[in-house]
């Protein structure tokens, strides 16, 4: 049996975390003696490229070594970095001694759209080297196949950081109270409630009226309407709870009419309202929490509905080249870092006052300048554009500013980007201050900085290790924090434009999860009954669908990606399973209208520039519109990406070539491709033969997957939920 520590289990740090505090790492040399089950390439600058070899089961395996011995009592923890298109897989790391006593296990060494830095407790070894010692053995892409490669570079042995010791000495606790609160959170969406509340109504006099239903046991006993805040845990409302309105009610029916605004400025329109009754210290809930009702919010202006000419739009291009006419391209995405805009206080470039809630928030002038610009050239150009909405990692960040109250404070410094916190009024008010002055500004009427149209709301929240993370805490209360971002979001949204429209962005894991990581699907399901149980809001999706290996060309063969809701990875290939999901009865907005699917990234990649790898690349491009083509649910795909970038860890997903080279920016034949898509001329009709030939495919219905006889295998409704579907389908 293996010594763990929580640490060893838990951790893992990004390079910038290292830099910011003096551990004074000692810098390991990677070395390909005694290798075994691997080929591994030099690329220089200290990368590594290892790829797998041998008959399985494969122990694929080599050694570190620094040059001078160890001092393993202060220098335990073992870091490096990875860039691999699908995940690695365990780590085993042999320290000093190759025996069962040395042995320290990492559950997973994650996928990584970036270089991303791991770093691994080597203290829990069940007993410290015997000896002085300079070299590690390590394994990493135990039980996968070969053929696969990933890089690495930077291994470094060093102390032990202050936030990894804090972290491991309050995980127990706080992994408990975790477990416990996700155990309310189920227990909430699943219980039915004797009360209601029907309806919540802001109106323009600047009230918000309230009514609902009580039940004939409530008669005679202290029973209240009660304003229950965003940072109001309402599954727990002990003497402590932040409950800033009591309204008693009584009959069988009530209606209650407040102010908008609370007397300390407070903004009502993003509380929810529940009944509830005194309960000794604390109150009991009788019904569930209601929001603010989408369909009664009354926008400034009655904006048109974004109506783009094609489903195509790009990354990474100017806003001006020509390609973006001779592409076609009718949308785009767009990321905004909040910290990077709004401020608690006046300083530097942060000087624009703006009032929010009883307290004056700072913009910054300069990044403003350049979204207004930016978002002014898209909005001229007619395009669609879907914004992301990023919070940096608030490591590091000081104090009273405004990442540090907004941005996730148990946020693992692996995460580029975090989720928002929502327990605290603080943050709740400065995180609504920067959705309202976004929202207002960028849905005036003549459009003068912009417009935007969707808002996709952080970054690939199922690996939220590297995108988006609000600490090591179960999906249940991951998903409470993020279905109350979304709904802050998309009221103000609405409230200056009728068809503003939130997306949840979700990668690749659909029923699968890194270390760390959620299902796609899982997530999905509880944003479905947070909808269903708080007042339902139009909410959508902004979807991922790169092939489980980034690095795979051959899109269309991607075994793990199954035509079933079980499946693993949700791909190109097997697109069909999100617009069946999308149009089941029980997961549409107000049980009638179609969830909206935008296909926000994916690319296919070219290995290299010899003529077999483009042509993978342009029948994979081809074979990526003839799966969209007839699927309703999808309104938008954004090819990832224009050119090539040298800072992608070796991917070449663009339909131009890199911008240096012997051929700058040059056009893959997947640039022609993408250019034709649906146009019935001649072109399309070459490439589209094109990609069937190398593909080695008859015809085109042989790539279309009807979602059929696997969904009746695994619907949970049964029966009568896949009858609905193919009812569905026939319209």
């Amino acid at each position: 049996m293996m010594k763990k520590t929580l640490f060893g289990i838990f951790s893992v740090l990004p390079l910038l975390c290292a830099q910011a505090e003096d551990l004074r790492p000692m810098p390991l040399e990677i070395s390909a003696e005694n290798s075994q089950h691997l080929n591994m390439k030099d690329l220089g600058n200290g990368e590594w490229e290892l790829e797998l070899v041998g008959t399985p089961p494969l122990d694929p395996y080599f050694f570190v070594q620094s040059k001078e011995p160890i001092p393993f009592e202060t220098h335990n923890v073992l870091s490096f970095e990875s860039f691999s298109g699908t995940e690695i897989g365990k780590a085993v790391l042999y320290v000093g001694n190759w025996d069962m006593e040395h042995v320290v296990e990492y559950p997973n060494v994650a996928r990584s759209e970036g270089w991303m830095n791991t770093s691994i407790d080597l203290s829990g070894v069940l007993r410290p080297p015997s000896k002085p010692f300079t070299k590690i053995r390590v394994t990493l892409g135990s039980g996968a196949e070969p053929g696969h490669k990933f890089k690495v570079r930077n291994f470094a042995i060093r102390k032990i950081s202050e936030w990894e010791k804090n972290h491991a000495d309050t995980h127990v606790a706080k992994a408990r109270a975790d477990r416990e609160h996700a155990a309310r959170i189920d227990t909430y969406l699943d219980e039915k409630f004797p009360a209601a509340v029907t309806k919540v109504s802001p109106g323009k006099n600047g009230k918000i009226r309230i009514s609902g239903t009580l039940p004939e046991a409530a008669e005679g006993k202290a029973v209240f309407l009660a304003e229950i805040p965003m940072w109001t845990d309402p599954t727990m409302l002990n003497e402590e709870s932040d409950i800033p309105a009591l309204l008693p009610v009584s009959g069988n029916k009530f209606r209650k009419t407040v102010s908008r605004f609370a007397d300390d400025k407070s903004d009502r329109i993003i509380s929810g309202w529940a009944v509830v009754e005194k309960d000794g210290k604390g109150y009991k809930l009788l019904s569930p929490v209601k929001y603010v009702d989408e369909g009664e919010i009354e926008s400034r202006a009655n904006l048109p509905h974004p109506n783009p000419a094609s489903l195509k739009g790009i990354g990474g291009m100017p806003f001006d080249h020509p390609d973006m006419q001779e592409l076609q391209i009718s949308s785009t995405a767009y990321n905004i870092v909040l910290n990077a805009l709004i401020e608690n206080y006046r300083h530097s470039d942060f000087t624009i006052p703006y009032e929010y809630g009883g307290h004056t928030f700072y913009i910054n002038q300069s990044y403003l300048g350049q979204l207004d610009m930016d978002l002014k050239a898209i909005f001229d150009a007619d395009q669609m554009l879907s914004v992301i909405i990023l919070i940096s990692n608030p490591k590091g960040s000081p104090e009273g500013s405004w990442l540090k109250t907004v941005g996730h404070p148990d946020a693992l410094p692996s995460s580029i980007f975090v989720s928002p916190t929502l327990d605290t009024k603080e943050a709740v008010t400065a995180y609504a201050a920067a959705m309202s002055f976004l929202a207002e500004r960028y849905s005036r009427p003549g459009g003068e900085f912009g417009r935007i149209h969707y808002w996709i709301m952080q970054n690939e929240i199922n690996s939220a290790y590297f995108w988006s993370s609000a600490g090591d805490i179960t999906v249940q209360t991951y998903m409470d924090i993020y279905q109350k971002s979304m709904r802050l979001a998309q009221i103000y949204a609405r409230h200056f434009n009728p068809h503003a429209k939130t997306l949840i962005s979700l990668d690749h894991n659909w029923g699968t999860c890194h270390h760390k990581g959620y299902r796609g699907r899982e997530m999905l399901e509880y944003l479905v009954k947070y909808s269903q149980k708080e007042g339902d809001f139009e909410w959508g999706m902004a979807l991922h669908p790169y092939a489980r290996d980034l690095f795979n060309a051959r899109i269309w063969d991607d075994p793990q990606a199954v035509h079933s809701f079980d499946t693993p990875y949700l791909t190109h290939r097997n697109l069909e399973v999100a617009d069946a999901w999308a149009k089941l009865p029980q997961n549409a907005y107000n049980g009638k209208v179609m969830r909206e699917i935008q296909l926000t990234e994916q690319g296919v990649n070219t290995r290299d520039y010899e003529k077999e790898s483009l042509d993978d690349q342009a029948a994979g491009v081809a074979y990526l519109w003839k799966k969209i083509e007839p699927l309703d649910s999808i309104t938008v795909y954004h090819y990832h990406l224009w050119a090539d970038n040298p800072h992608e860890g070796g991917l070449l997903l663009g339909l131009r070539k890199l911008p240096t080279g012997d051929d700058p920016l040059g056009k893959k034949p997947a640039w022609e491709v993408f250019k034709h898509y649906g146009n019935d001329t001649p072109e399309w009709e070459q490439w589209s033969d094109f990609a069937l030939k190398h593909m080695g495919f008859g015809s085109w219905d042989e790539i279309i997957i009807p979602f059929g006889q696997d969904l009746e295998k695994v619907t949970e409704g049964g029966r009568n939920d896949f009858e609905k579907l193919k009812n569905l389908y026939k319209k």
